[in-house]
């Protein structure tokens, strides 16, 4: 891989996840990066494969990037393939932790308002149980 497929695979990434300011601003910074490096007299190849793999660097740009196409807000995208049509929908990760917790304490309150409503039910087939026991017992003497 060359020093411009680096680039133009990490911008074909970026481009339309983040803001194309953004996407710009971070092609130059490795640009600017790459070049320096290969001025201070190392391969292109060395430094493209310290860099990594563009895949890697681009998610960790969009996760880590504040506009409105991260977490921030859900983000759709449709993506189309030989006549298919997928929809995505990346919901932000707080939201699915929130979801997960709300439905922790509503099993927990249905689970606590079963026992409340059956508890005397249970007190009371407990109490004629021993009446009988006490009394059928009683009557026996």
């Amino acid at each position: 891989m060359t020093k411009q497929d680096f680039l133009n695979e990490l911008r074909s990434l970026l481009t339309g996840e983040i803001e194309q300011k953004a996407v710009e601003e971070h092609i130059r910074y490795y640009e600017e990066y790459i070049s320096a490096r290969i001025r201070q007299g190392e391969a292109e190849e060395e430094v493209l494969r310290q860099l990594g793999n563009p895949r890697l660097i681009a998610r960790t740009i969009v996760d880590a990037d504040p506009g409105e196409t991260t977490d921030a807000r859900a983000v759709e995208k449709e993506y189309t393939s030989s006549n298919e049509s997928i929809r995505i929908c990346k919901a932000p990760s707080w939201l699915a932790v929130i979801l997960v917790v709300l439905a922790v304490v509503s099993v927990l309150l249905l689970l606590i308002l079963f026992i409340w409503w059956l508890a005397p039910v249970i007190l009371t087939v407990w109490l004629v149980i021993v009446l009988i026991k006490f009394l059928g017992g009683a009557g026996r003497k």
